[in-house]
This record gives C-alpha cells, sequence and structure tokens, in this order.
C-alpha cells in the first residue's frame, strides 16, 4: 500500500498564538512530528500543509514537500478533514502516485512515541488484511468520566451526571477513553467520501497512555505537555 503522512500546521491559533513554533524544549513545536515522521520510514511521503512562511523555510531547509495551503481552508472553523484531503490532492499531484493509507499526526499532540506510530501502522495494516477499516485513531484514559464526575447544569443552577447513572465510585463507572489527537489513519476511499465526523467510519482504537492525553489548545496545556515530554519521552530517550 501506498502511504502518505500528513502534517498540518497553519499560522495563527486564538488559544495559542503562533503555537506550531512556540519553543517546546528547545525546539518549535512542529519539529517533534516532523522528525517523527522522517524517521518513520525513508518510503514513505510526507507533505506539510502550511500557510505559514515561516513554515515553509524550515521545510525546504530539511529537504520535505510543502503545500501552500488557500487561506479558506485555514480558517479556525475549518474541518481538519477537508484541508488533510486537500494536501493529500497536492501530495499526489508533486509525487505523482495514488495513496491507500493517509496518517496524520498532529503538530498539537507531541507525546506520541516513534514506537506509538509504528504500533498504529502495523495495526491499520494488520486489521485491514482481516476487513476494510475505515479510520484508525489513538485514545486514553480520560481523566474526568460523564458518568461519575462529570455534570450539567440546569436552568436553576441544578447538577447532574452528563451520562445517567448512580455510581458512587469512579472504579465502578464504565470505562472512558478520550481521543488524544495523536495519531489518525484514514483509509483514501473512506477519506474521498467527504464525511468530517470519524466517528461515522469502521474504526478501531489504538491504546495510548493516560500522560499522552494531550492536545495543546491553551498556555497551561502548552506547560504541561513540556513537561511530560521532557520526563516520559526526552529522558527516556525515546
Amino acid at each position: 500500500m501506498k502511504k502518505l503522512i500528513t502534517i498540518l500546521a497553519r499560522k495563527g491559533s486564538k488559544g495559542l498564538p503562533d503555537k506550531n513554533i512556540k519553543l517546546m524544549n528547545g525546539q518549535p513545536l512542529i519539529y517533534w512530528t516532523f522528525f517523527q515522521a522522517i524517521n518513520y520510514d525513508e518510503g514513505v511521503d510526507i507533505v506539510v500543509s502550511t500557510n505559514y512562511d515561516g513554515m515553509k523555510h524550515f521545510c525546504n531547509t530539511h529537504g520535505v514537500y510543502h503545500h501552500d495551503r488557500d487561506l479558506n481552508l485555514a480558517q479556525d472553523d475549518t474541518p481538519k478533514l477537508d484541508a488533510i484531503r486537500d494536501a493529500v490532492t497536492a501530495a499526489e499531484t508533486e509525487y505523482g502516485k495514488t495513496y491507500d493509507t493517509i496518517i496524520d499526526l498532529d503538530v498539537s499532540a507531541p507525546l506520541r512515541t516513534e514506537i506509538n506510530i509504528h504500533e498504529a501502522i502495523g495495526m491499520h495494516d494488520m486489521m485491514n488484511e482481516r476487513s476494510t477499516l475505515d479510520v484508525l485513531f489513538s485514545i486514553s484514559p480520560a481523566r474526568k468520566n460523564p458518568y461519575f464526575n462529570m455534570v450539567t447544569t440546569d436552568q436553576f443552577g441544578q447538577s447532574k451526571t452528563t451520562c445517567e447513572g448512580n455510581y458512587l465510585r469512579r472504579q465502578d463507572a464504565p470505562p472512558i477513553h478520550e481521543m488524544n489527537a495523536s495519531i489518525y489513519i484514514y483509509n483514501k476511499k473512506w477519506l474521498d467520501k467527504g464525511i468530517n465526523n470519524v466517528l461515522n467510519s469502521r474504526n478501531y482504537p489504538l491504546y495510548m497512555e493516560d500522560w499522552q492525553a494531550f492536545d495543546i489548545d491553551s498556555e497551561v496545556d502548552f506547560q504541561i505537555a513540556e513537561m511530560l515530554h521532557k520526563k516520559y519521552i526526552l529522558d527516556k530517550g525515546e
């Protein structure tokens, strides 16, 4: 199967300005995802979709193809899958190939390891041998549980758990995981259908550790992720 790694790195972020180039443990945030992609497999093509001149220079310096993303696909409300489809189309033209499998690595989720990437792709390929798989995505144990300690509040200020249940201990509540945004692997045929909700698919999870459940959207997220990145990845040499 022909595989393509996509990395989306637009300019601008309301939650954390210039997030993709903000220094994390001495390197721009995109650096950690960028070199995981390069180190994965020399036979897999890479495309970085960006509208940021500094990012384009970064790609040119390291010999990686970048696609100039149109401004209308770089807005805060742009569905990410639309931007991925645009990047795939550009890469197929650039490389002269038709891809079967699209591997998206999110810059704002830097706590994946190269081992995670190999596990995800290996699992995806194995599942596809058994039956067609549309999407594989990474998940981690959720820090809060809607059956136990996540609540909604009504107009009178009264709160109740988001999901109905009468669980008095966290351990008794149904196990909940959160999508951690680290790795998505798409079947190109499913991607071409134009669906923008990965849960409307034949999907399968890749389980990752609880410390990997950080998708950076704020300064606090960044500080926590930077600490965890150093402790679990850099200090362990992963």
